[in-house]
């Protein structure tokens, strides 16, 4: 239960009459109840916002009081510190009288005290008194003289210096020496994972892998040299940052649904493993840098590019998605859209044959993603949450996702008879061979996708997939053949 106990000797002869006064915000809850109200207001009421600053000027209480008014959470669904309150559980079945004492409004701070059910007495903040630090020292002093104490954040060290025993949530080495200067220091508890680690995760950085997409450009039209693999290279992490931008953005716009999903309640913000206002400050950082890079030492239209691939995104994201067909259309262009920008990159104009190509290989793509998430939906009569599509639709969509992709290899074929190949391939014939291992990888992936052993997102699987290297080895051979024999 803890990372270790140091138990005070002066403290040895106390009796069990003492309460155990519990802070909220990051000790019983992973995150803060302020934080919450902020990012549903910015995401979901930006007017009832606009109003609070007004109430901000007039104090931080009036503000969380105004706040708590005009903003409901749902307790039910916050990232609860579950170890705490196992052990405080324990000590109410030992008799200890259980105190939540927070900076929270008094409003929110009762529904979460009912919530969990185990507190005796609650203080928080109102319209007049902000209750934190030194004022929250002053009222426990005040009402309960000798008390335990369990907090976060430095602001407790008010609270804790006068608490008979203290203990703390977090791993700040900065408060745990403080804390070993005192007698008092009873425990400390064990605190979320790396938030290093959390924030690494929530950039999606495996999703980074579709950027790629950036050198088919300048591979395909054999113009490697070292300023276009540059330029190509800065394209690639440009795309990056727009899209974990995006990844952040989805994440804090859907903290409370995640929440409520058995395998996304698991991501960093729903967890409570990196604080809310931590995504506020990335987002704007990872947008505006990568606009300025991409306006300052790029053409234009890749920098057009880039913010037509962030606006779609998003409203694929909170919108689209909804929409039966619609959404793998979106997903397509959003592939060869990153192609595109590709070419932009280093002025290479695209193909009529890749564009064709990309887009009936990319709908099956995205068809295949679609059916994957719907063989794993079992009701056949509900809508696959956060899509458009029934389990009755897997049929058409399985057949639908074959034949573009069949398309796709079709077009390829055709492409080795374009009058012009010579001028980049010296036997084009070659590339012929490429048709097969690609035929052979389509028919692959929708086979395993149909016997439920395709993960959902066939990029994922691909990078993953030993069979799918080595199919990528040979239609290169296949492309360096063409090109030097």
């Amino acid at each position: 239960m803890f990372i270790k106990i140091i138990e005070a000797v002066k403290n040895q002869s106390l009796k069990n009459s003492e309460p155990i006064v519990v802070d909220l915000d990051g000790t019983l809850i992973y995150g803060d109840c302020l934080h919450e109200q902020l990012n549903r207001a910015i995401f979901f009421h930006p007017l009832i916002l606009v109003s609070a600053i007004w109430q901000l000027l007039q104090g931080k209480a009036k503000f969380k009081e105004f706040l708590s008014k005009n903003l409901s959470i749902d307790v039910t669904l916050l990232p609860y510190n579950e170890e705490l309150i196992a052990w405080l559980k324990e000590k109410k079945e030992e008799g200890r009288t259980l105190v939540l004492a927070t900076a929270s409004n008094q409003e929110l701070a009762r529904r979460i005290s009912d919530h969990v059910g185990i507190f005796d007495a609650v203080h928080a903040s109102n319209d007049l008194v902000n209750l934190k630090g030194k004022a929250k020292a002053q009222l426990l002093n005040q009402v309960y003289g000798q008390y335990e104490y369990i907090g976060n954040s430095g602001a407790d060290l008010y609270v804790w210096q006068d608490a008979v025993k203290s203990y703390y949530v977090g791993k700040s080495q900065k408060i745990i020496t403080a804390l070993k200067g005192q007698q008092n220091f009873a425990g400390q508890f064990k605190a979320r994972g790396s938030e290093f680690k959390s924030f690494i995760r929530a950039l999606r950085p495996h999703q980074w892998l579709k950027n790629i997409l950036v050198f088919v450009p300048v591979v395909m039209a054999h113009q490697l040299s070292f300023y276009n693999l540059c330029s190509t290279f800065i394209a690639f992490l440009l795309f990056c940052a727009i899209a974990s931008a995006g990844y952040l953005i989805n994440d804090l716009s859907d903290v409370d649904s995640d929440r409520e999903n058995k395998h996304k309640k698991k991501r960093s913000f729903a967890s409570g493993a990196i604080s809310l206002p931590f995504g506020w400050i990335v987002i704007p950082i990872l947008l505006g840098s990568s606009l300025w890079v991409s306006f300052t030492y790029l053409p234009y239209q890749f920098a057009c590019s880039v913010i037509l691939y962030f606006i779609l995104t998003i409203l694929y994201t909170k919108v689209l998605k909804g929409f039966p067909n619609i959404d793998v259309f979106t997903l397509a262009f959003l592939y060869i859209l990153r192609i595109q920008a590709g070419g932009y990159a280093v002025n290479i104009s695209l193909s009529f044959w890749l564009i064709t190509f990309s887009l009936f290989f990319f709908i099956s793509l995205g068809m295949l993603k679609r059916f994957s998430e719907l063989l794993e939906f079992n009701n056949f009569e509900a809508v696959l949450p956060g899509r458009a599509y029934k389990k009755n639709d897997a049929a058409f969509i399985e057949s639908a996702g074959i034949a573009s992709g069949y398309i796709a290899i079709a077009v390829l074929a055709l492409y080795i008879k374009d009058l012009n190949i010579s001028n980049l391939y010296q036997s084009p014939q070659y590339i012929w061979f490429v048709c097969p291992v690609m035929l052979y990888w389509i028919t692959r992936v929708w086979f395993l996708a149909q016997r439920g052993e395709l993960h959902h997102d066939p990029v994922y699987f691909a990078a993953k997939d030993h069979v799918s290297w080595l199919l990528t080895a040979i239609i290169a051979l296949c492309f360096v053949m063409a090109k030097i024999y």
